[in-house]
């Protein structure tokens, strides 16, 4: 083992094995993190699917992985400094990752939980987009589900156990704002999916309470607006990949983007409700993903 050396090393770069590297990418990162506080633990790089045109599921991914990236981690790196640690693509302290303790091996996801454990010591991440880890993306619905229930389960086992300690070692209302949403960011597609269909069935069925009246249609309207601001994100994400990396999905896929969305909202209720039963009858598995090269 590594930590057990006499030597250590000042920094570890952590790479999944389908993932592609320009020769330049070690050498950037290392720059970075040499100018980086003592706070920084890490700079966690960009990720975008190198196989994103095959099918509609890997351009979807695709458009997840951009607003993932360009809207959701480089806002919140903006906003507090605090990006996140997606286990991969990521140049780490090596001195700061023996203080954490290294990587839990009973955790699902080893990266969401180391940091979680960084936030709670003080320690922070970056995030760099000129640095991109060309992944293989899964090419079916089925390898979907079957990679978004683990990373679902262990999100929600982070979430049991950490929730209320990194919600304290925030800096701030609005840090610990945006952390509380990421926590649960696997819930969300399943409230949204509920608020839809409950909402819309009230006011289609007209069994209404006279007090209520409002409810019901405000909450509709409160959903379809969160879609509209997000389907803004998406299109938002692809525009800033293509200025700077010309890398893009094809515009006619982002426009066309309400026709699929309901489709993966549907999975994404699914592998959240799969990762949900796992970890409430403690049969948390780890699934490997499964490569198409």
């Amino acid at each position: 083992m590594i930590e057990q050396s006499r030597e250590h090393p000042d920094y570890v770069f952590i790479l999944d094995a389908d993932y592609l590297l320009h020769p330049n990418a070690l050498t950037t990162l290392v720059g970075i993190m040499e100018k980086a506080p003592e706070y920084v633990v890490g700079i966690q790089g960009n990720v975008r699917p190198r196989n994103w045109s095959r099918n509609f599921v890997t351009k979807f991914i695709t458009l997840e992985r951009l607003v993932g990236f360009n809207v959701a981690i480089e806002g919140d790196m903006k906003l507090n400094e605090n990006g996140k640690y997606g286990g991969t693509v990521a140049l780490l302290r090596f001195s700061h990752l023996l203080r954490l303790g290294m990587f839990r091996e009973d955790s699902v996801t080893e990266d969401t939980d180391l940091w979680a454990r960084a936030i709670i010591s003080g320690y922070r991440f970056w995030y760099y987009h000129g640095v991109i880890g060309w992944e293989e993306a899964v090419e079916t619905m089925k390898d979907y589900i079957k990679q978004r229930s683990r990373w679902a389960q262990g999100h929600f086992q982070v979430m049991l156990d950490y929730y209320w300690n990194v919600l304290r070692s925030c800096s701030g209302i609005a840090e610990g704002f945006i952390e509380h949403f990421y926590l649960i960011s696997y819930l969300v597609p399943v409230f949204w999916f509920l608020s839809v269909v409950l909402n819309g069935y009230i006011i289609l069925s007209g069994n209404i309470p006279p007090l209520a009246l409002a409810r019901p249609r405000l909450f509709l309207a409160v959903s379809i607006t969160a879609f509209l601001v997000f389907w803004a994100s998406v299109a938002y994400s692809n525009w800033v990949e293509m200025k700077r990396h010309n890398y893009y999905v094809p515009w006619s896929f982002v426009a066309a983007y309400p026709l699929y969305f309901m489709i993966f909202v549907l999975a994404g209720v699914v592998y959240t409700m799969r990762g949900l039963i796992k970890l409430l009858i403690g049969k948390l598995t780890w699934e490997k993903t499964k490569r198409f090269t």
